[in-house]
């Protein structure tokens, strides 16, 4: 069946363009190109691959999607179906346009065009001759409009199937004619005769002005392709273009050949190290040469060609992501602890003092963790390498509950140094724990639902005695938390005393 227009109404596509015009920012020409895909149609519906091809032929690829989704946002488009691929309803009360009147002019004309064709001579021979007309006028206005091949070989394709078309219909009418008895065939051919001067004379004015709009559309359709493809040579120009030296102008030498000149000024020196800007202005009079992607490419580029990069000399002056507090001639393993709260009640007991009594085992330092500043890839390793750390473990303590547990099983994962879990401060803790719970008669506090659990329990909690394994277990099953704030500064304090000290005070 050949594609006929839903309306070809000059006001219909001049309101459906300015609407697009007002959603879409395109041009004028280009609303009418697409106004004019929207009612070449069967009925009021339209494939994904048929829109996304004219919107591709109006702007390129890159706003298709955001072309179709301004027609759906603004209702002219309505997805049918659950695929997303699926066709699309044409809404044309979205733009203010009555699409019942429209349906309505479209069946009316099309009615009166069956009746035009019945009241042609039933003379074959005039009946080719008056398509050969018709048929050379389209193709005369189809070879005006740009003279493209594409363009052509998509009409001609229309025009024989037009042709065809009316051919049966004109053989029919005539079988027809010659089967009826001659009484019924005069009076019938004279009515046709009165009917067809009026039916002609708006169907031509039609055809007029649709191959008028046809011929916009056509044209802008050739001027947007052949826009795009110069601006595709012109970028494929640039691209195939290689860039000329300016004449005169010295060559610069390669990053390798600087680093390689300074090692062979310095040869045999025991230069003294630097930071690495300081080195980086030295041998290339830039601080910043030796950052970012150049610096990570010259360093490929010496490895490459067999030279070490710590023959540069360049000291490590970055920042360690933990901070810690310690006495001077500490002679005791260090605690790492979660929270800066806990962090202060222990720098408080540690000053002016080597080493202190927390909770049954003896400290000479605590470090803060900030969380997860502790698993960054051999944050603890570094920091306590810096300080001249004589011990192969340290302490730990944290909240107990999935987040906390998972924060030691990161943090053994990522350093070489042995963390062990401080039995003392999770025991205080359990304890205060279930004091509060008793005298205030509240339910456990609840941890967030979306924490990740420890992968290795077992694991995790071999530093603690079983007294102490079962419940952790349980809160973490129940998805209980209990934070290390549930130690108060009095807490810390008692538990530093030893025991002739809490005879005393009791």
């Amino acid at each position: 069946m050949r594609r006929v227009l839903i309306s070809d109404s000059p006001e219909t596509v001049g309101a459906l363009a300015s609407w697009l015009n007002e959603r879409l920012g395109v041009n004028e020409k280009q609303c009418s190109v697409l106004a004019l895909a929207l009612l070449e149609r069967k009925e009021l519906k339209i494939k994904r691959g048929a829109l996304d091809r004219v919107l591709k032929s109006l702007h390129g690829a890159e706003r298709i999607d955001e072309m179709r989704e301004a027609l759906v946002s603004g209702g002219l488009i309505v997805q049918l179906g659950r695929d997303e691929f699926g066709p699309y309803r044409i809404r044309l009360d979205a733009a203010g346009i009555d699409a019942d009147a429209v349906l309505a002019a479209l069946r009316a004309e099309q009615a009166d065009g069956d009746a035009a064709e019945d009241a042609v001579p039933s003379s074959e021979q005039d009946a080719p001759a008056a398509e050969g007309a018709r048929v050379a006028e389209e193709e005369a206005a189809c070879r005006d409009s740009g003279g493209d091949a594409p363009a052509s070989n998509k009409n001609d394709g229309r025009v024989r199937e037009r042709r065809e078309r009316r051919r049966r219909s004109v053989r029919k009418g005539a079988e027809r004619r010659e089967a009826e008895p001659l009484a019924k065939r005069a009076p019938r051919g004279a009515v046709a005769s009165e009917r067809a001067p009026k039916a002609a004379a708006p169907r031509e004015e039609r055809r007029s002005r649709g191959l008028a709009v046809v011929k916009r559309g056509l044209n802008a359709v050739i001027s947007l392709r052949k826009r795009a493809a110069a601006v595709s040579t012109t970028k494929d120009a640039a691209k195939t273009e290689t860039p000329r030296k300016p004449a005169g102008q010295p060559s610069v030498p390669d990053d390798v050949a600087r680093v390689q000149a300074w090692l062979d000024a310095h040869a045999g020196e025991q230069v003294s190290y630097a930071s690495r800007r300081q080195r980086a202005y030295q041998i290339f009079d830039d601080e910043k040469a030796l950052e970012g992607k150049r610096g990570d490419r010259l360093m490929r580029q010496l490895t490459s060609k067999g030279i070490n990069p710590n023959a540069l000399r360049i000291a490590s002056c970055q920042m360690s992501p933990l901070q810690g507090f310690y006495g001077l001639g500490a002679d005791q393993p260090f605690i790492v602890v979660e929270n800066i709260d806990t962090y202060e009640e222990i720098v408080t007991l540690l000053k002016g003092r080597k080493s202190v009594r927390l909770f049954g085992r003896r400290i000479g330092g605590v470090i803060f963790g900030a969380g997860h500043n502790a698993c960054v890839a051999h944050a603890l390793d570094d920091y306590l390498n810096d300080i001249g750390y004589g011990f192969s473990y340290v302490y730990y303590a944290g909240d107990i509950d999935r987040e906390g547990a998972r924060l030691v099983e990161r943090a053994r994962e990522v350093n070489v140094m042995e963390i062990r879990l401080h039995v003392g401060m999770y025991r205080a803790m359990f304890a205060a724990n279930r004091a509060h719970v008793q005298q205030l008669g509240n339910e456990r506090e609840s941890a967030a639902n979306n924490q990740e659990s420890p992968r290795d329990f077992a694991r995790l909690v071999k530093d603690l005695p079983l007294s102490l394994r079962i419940p952790f277990k349980r809160a973490l099953s129940d998805n209980i938390r209990i934070p290390q704030e549930v130690l108060t500064g009095e807490d810390f304090r008692r538990a530093s005393h030893g025991a002739v000290d809490r005879m005393l005070n009791s």
